[in-house]
């Protein structure tokens, strides 16, 4: 009854399973799945058991134009960094980039910069958003458990700064 398929995504090298079954055997199949997390999941957040480490996430090599905002820089010296590059270095693009909380704090960036360089030139901002994949990883403290890690998704913004008039 259960047919099993494997699809593999190369591109972020890890594998799903897909499970198709009758209705009437899903629900039988996911009360024992559901318990089978749950338990998975309380031995994972034990922290006698696992330490918890979030991997650092995957970006592109890194451009003189690029601005990566996280939560620990404050907003004061992302700004005052992005205008520096924009008035006195002649960047005419500038690329802002944030996941998860920081992308409200790259949007304030974007529009303070847009009011503060407006007496010298006009900037005209694009902003696009995705949803990442971040990799946690959970290390045994005990050599008995395996090796456990996790995807989630957060949500990121690119933020496109252009200079119209040079």
């Amino acid at each position: 009854t259960y047919q099993w398929r494997r699809t593999v995504c190369f591109q972020f090298s890890y594998v799903f399973w897909q499970c198709h079954l009758h209705p009437r055997e899903r629900m039988e199949h996911s009360t024992n799945s559901e318990a089978m997390i749950a338990l998975e999941d309380s031995l994972i957040l034990d922290p006698e058991q696992y330490m918890f480490r979030k991997r650092v996430p995957q970006r592109p090599r890194t451009q003189r134009n690029d601005l990566y905002v996280t939560r620990a820089t404050s907003q004061k010296a992302l700004l005052s960094r992005a205008s520096h590059l924009m008035k006195n270095k002649g960047i005419t693009e500038l690329n802002i980039h944030a996941l998860g909380a920081a992308c409200t704090l790259a949007c304030d960036v974007a529009l303070q910069l847009v009011e503060s360089c407006r007496p010298e030139f006009e900037l005209k901002v694009a902003a696009q958003t995705c949803t990442e994949i971040v990799i946690d990883d959970y290390e045994p403290l005990k050599e008995s458990l395996p090796f456990v890690s996790k995807q989630r998704r957060v949500s990121a913004i690119h933020i496109r700064v252009l200079r119209l008039n040079a």
